[in-house]
């Protein structure tokens, strides 16, 4: 049982509450609902679909989405067995990719919601970015790097059970960035290989524990985080 597959994501799919009102910006094609089993113990959110998504209709494809794949397998997690959902569900193309408007983001809030609480066992929520960190969390530090591979309770709000746990994280697109990027954009990356991105790994493996271990034997070789060849995306 898949979330894409369900009436849920074909109301998201169908929604309009942005379509010309003021305080909204021009969107794609159409909403992009979330993907993955109903049992996922893990949930990834991101911001909002690109034009790789919105070509697709599916969360976190293209460049981004190949090395969400390659983290998710360094971390024990194929993407087959987790959940992702975005904040807000349409690309942002005028101009592209800008950050979603407030009002884009609070028409979004109940279907961001009610998907995160359709994953009924989710433990763990790996928010990918400030906007995905302050619609799990509530809030975010100035700097990201100060709570990256940190843990934090999720927010209460209605209709949210409690006890699941937050860890936020660098979003992809913005990793692939910074192989080519400033020198602090570097020693960002160098930090997440090393340090950051096992530390998550360490938690995630800890805040699941009590997955099951045949489950666990039958999970694929896990890769290095950007490949085998570690220098390599």
């Amino acid at each position: 049982m898949d979330l894409a597959d369900q009436p849920l994501a074909d109301d998201i799919r169908a929604c309009t509450l942005c379509v010309d009102r003021e305080g909204c910006g021009a969107l794609g094609t159409r909403p992009v609902p979330g993907l993955g089993p109903k049992d996922a113990k893990v949930v990834a959110v991101a911001r909002n679909p690109g034009f790789d998504e919105d070509s697709s209709g599916k969360p976190l494809q293209g460049p981004s989405g190949k090395l969400f794949d390659r983290m998710m397998h360094f971390w024990g997690f194929p993407r087959e067995t987790i959940g992702t959902v975005n904040v807000m569900g349409c690309f942002t193309k005028q101009p592209t990719n800008r950050p979603p408007t407030e009002l884009e983001i609070e028409n979004c809030s109940p279907w961001f919601e009610r998907q995160l609480s359709w994953f009924e066992n989710k433990k763990v929520v790996i928010a990918m970015g400030r906007e995905a960190i302050k619609a799990t969390v509530g809030h975010c530090a100035s700097k990201l790097d100060e709570i990256v591979g940190q843990t934090f309770a999720a927010a209460p709000r209605p209709g949210r059970k409690l006890g699941w746990v937050v860890i936020p994280t660098w979003h992809p697109s913005y990793l692939i960035r910074c192989e080519t990027g400033s020198p602090l954009d570097q020693r960002r990356l160098a930090k997440y290989r090393e340090y950051e991105a096992p530390q998550i790994k360490e938690r995630l493996a800890q805040l699941t524990a009590d997955r099951d271990s045949a489950e666990n034997s039958k999970r694929p070789r896990q890769l290095g985080l950007f490949g085998d060849d570690e220098s390599a995306w």
